[in-house]
Formats: C-alpha cells, structure tokens, sequence
C-alpha cells in the first residue's frame, strides 16, 4: 500500500501557530476515551464469521486514513503527512503472558485486510521477543493499536519519555461489556495537540460509531 510522504508547506499551514506552540512551547498530548455500541457491528461479525480484533484495526485505520491530521509525522527533520498509516498491534503468548508487536499493511477492503491478518498471525503470531517478523521493521508509516480483552475501562492513558516528537494517534480499546440489551465497547484515542484538536478526536468517534452501525456495508 502506498505510503508516499508529502512535506507541508508551514508558511502557508493553517495549523503553523498551534503547531508550533503545542510542539515547541508547551508540547501536550491528550487522550480521550468514549463508550461506542458496537451490537450490530458484533452481529454482522458473527453471521459472517469475522473476527474481531482484525475488524477494529481495519475499522479504526480506514477512519485514521480519511483524516491528514492524524497522519502528521516527522521524517528527516521535516514535517508532513502520510498517504496512509498502517497498524502497528501486539499478538499475545497465552503461555508466557507476553506480548509480540506485528503489523498489517492497510487495505481499504475490509476481506482482503481481514485474510492478510489472519496470514500474518498465522506464519508469525508464535514467534517471541519484541517484533513477531524477525529481521523486519516495522514501516515508517506504523501507528500504535490495541485492545485489552481482559479488563473494561472508564479512561485510558498512554505517557512516553522519549524526547523525539510523535504525531500519529495511538489507540487501545478495553474489554467490551453488556448493558441490557447492548454491547458497549470503551476505547481510547492519545493524540498530539500539535496536531489535531478535540473537533478531529470527535470526528474520529462519530465516524467510528457511524461505521460500527451500518458494518454490513463494508462486506465485499
């Protein structure tokens, strides 16, 4: 999938001053966490024997990937934005309890996203240590997502100590939980105020529920 880099012009970008501010004088990220009702979605899931988790990924990076804001990276000490970000995920070693990072490159097509995770776990989800593809890195165009099956969450943070600059969003969704007739997903979104602002997180939580609602459409 194509991952081209396109430098921004920072004279002419809308977003110069707040970049510059929330980067340089005061950088801050933040991280927001919403409810979403995934019932139909998980319905559509079961009559079609999907599985869930490569159903989120594909489901948050497509909505990632309609948005230039949350594509924003630094390469080469020059800012711009990626044509698509790929998702970065953990696979986990029920014998050992640890984690393994792999990454499936985007495809709009939910099926053909769908089979290449399937083939990705399969030839390397066993494989331990920090990257399941040995001898691999990950592509420069990776963000960071995951779900934590075992435990539901109210609110949900992610801090890091490194002084490099990062501006793709990172996700982490929790244990989904019932109420009465739903089936109600918590799921958290950290993001660089650099680079987008509330209205976009909003955005990303509105296309999200629109998308789970109508799941159907996207069976091709």
């Amino acid at each position: 999938m194509d991952k081209n880099f396109t430098l921004i012009d920072i004279e002419k970008w809308k977003r110069r001053e707040i970049f510059y501010y929330f980067s340089h004088t005061a950088p801050t990220t933040y991280s927001v966490t919403s409810n979403l009702d995934i019932t139909r979605m998980m319905k559509v899931l079961r009559d079609h024997d999907l599985k869930f988790f490569p159903s989120i990924l594909w489901l948050s990076t497509t909505i990632i990937n309609r948005h230039q804001e949350f594509r924003i990276g630094i390469k080469e000490e020059k800012v711009g934005y990626y044509d698509t970000l790929t998702p970065f995920y953990p696979t986990f070693h029920d014998d050992d309890k640890t984690i393994s990072m792999l990454w499936t490159e985007y495809s709009p097509s939910l099926s053909e996203f769908h089979e290449a995770y399937l083939e990705k776990k399969k030839l390397y989800g066993e494989n331990k240590g920090f990257l399941g593809l040995r001898g691999a890195t990950p592509p420069e165009n990776a963000y960071t997502i995951s779900v934590l099956p075992w435990l539901s969450f109210s609110s949900f943070s992610l801090t890091s100590s490194s002084p490099s600059p990062y501006f793709f969003p990172s996700i982490e969704g929790g244990k989904f939980i019932r109420e009465d007739d739903k089936i109600i997903f918590p799921l958290s979104i950290t993001s660089h105020h650099a680079t987008t602002d509330g209205y976009h997180v909003a955005e990303f939580y509105r296309e999200f529920q629109e998308m789970a609602d109508d799941f159907s459409l996207f069976l091709s």
